[in-house]
């Protein structure tokens, strides 16, 4: 109910500032023009006045004489079309600088992430560009719910993957575990480390089906929750007091000109695999 009341809240606010922005509007713009076209229509008179032999000459300065409140009407629609126009131009021009900014970063798209209904749709595109991967990597902390829990949602796509698979989990001997679980509130020490263990055995299972997988424990705090699969990134927050599949998504891409996120943060993946001294584990034992 609060969250209802709070969307309501935010929906009504949105409405005031729309209401005032139109106003704004019909104060600053409509009212500016409609003073304007009456002192342009004076100066047309008063040069008039002043060149009466060219006036004669000049058709539509003689319409004007005949219809002068159709001309002002008309040259009030006419400069409103033309700001309107201007302000269209700049309004285009910013969105192509965002889009050009988006794209130099490389998001491919944000998921609010919020609906089990949104989840499931979010997971999709991943799946779908795990199917097209040749490698796929994935950095998380137990890996149970993402991975290796039987209705998981990467589940299928690993058990199906042609490609070499690397996972990087959080030990289950890490001292840094406890807070981790501590911020949770939801679940115990041992619930912690008995999903971790089990995906440790799922990862088993899958060398013993000759997958090419292979499996690094990490003793850091958790932060960044990653799949990465050929030039294509999932990126979630380990925020504290929240389960990470209730963080926002950023989906990341490689792009021509290497000025995308995916290369700093899929360096985040190489560093803990390749530098950290971290434990690999025997899948085959």
């Amino acid at each position: 109910m609060r969250e209802l009341l709070d969307n309501i809240k935010k929906c009504t606010n949105n409405y005031s500032k729309c209401v005032k922005k139109f106003i704004n509007w019909l104060l600053v713009d409509v009212i500016k023009h409609a003073i304007v076209v009456p002192v342009f229509a004076l100066l047309i008179y008063v040069f008039q006045w002043s060149t009466n032999s060219a006036w004669k000459l000049m058709p539509l300065l003689s319409y004007f004489e005949t219809h002068p409140y159709r001309t002002i009407f008309s040259l009030l629609i006419f400069s409103l079309l033309l700001h309107a126009g201007y302000r269209l131009f700049w309004i285009a021009k910013s969105c192509i600088g965002r889009r050009r900014l988006v794209d130099s970063v490389g998001l491919f798209s944000f998921w609010k992430h919020h609906t089990d209904e949104d989840r499931q749709a979010d997971w999709q595109v991943c799946v779908d560009k795990i199917k097209e991967a040749s490698t796929l990597k994935i950095l998380g902390a137990t890996g149970w719910e993402t991975f290796a829990e039987d209705g998981s949602p990467l589940h299928k796509a690993v058990l199906s993957f042609p490609g070499e698979i690397k996972v990087l989990l959080m030990s289950p001997e890490a001292e840094c575990l406890e807070k981790r679980v501590s911020s949770l509130g939801d679940v115990s020490k041992s619930d912690y480390i008995a999903q971790i263990n089990k995906t440790i055995d799922f990862c088993k299972l899958l060398r013993k089906k000759s997958i090419k997988i292979h499996l690094k424990l990490y003793d850091q705090h958790p932060i960044w929750k990653m799949v990465i699969a050929d030039g294509f990134l999932w990126l979630q927050h380990y925020r504290d007091r929240t389960h990470v599949d209730q963080t926002p998504v950023y989906g990341v891409y490689a792009n021509k000109e290497e000025t995308s996120l995916y290369y700093p943060l899929s360096e985040v993946f190489y560093k803990r695999w390749e530098l950290d001294n971290n434990t690999e584990i025997n899948l085959d034992g």
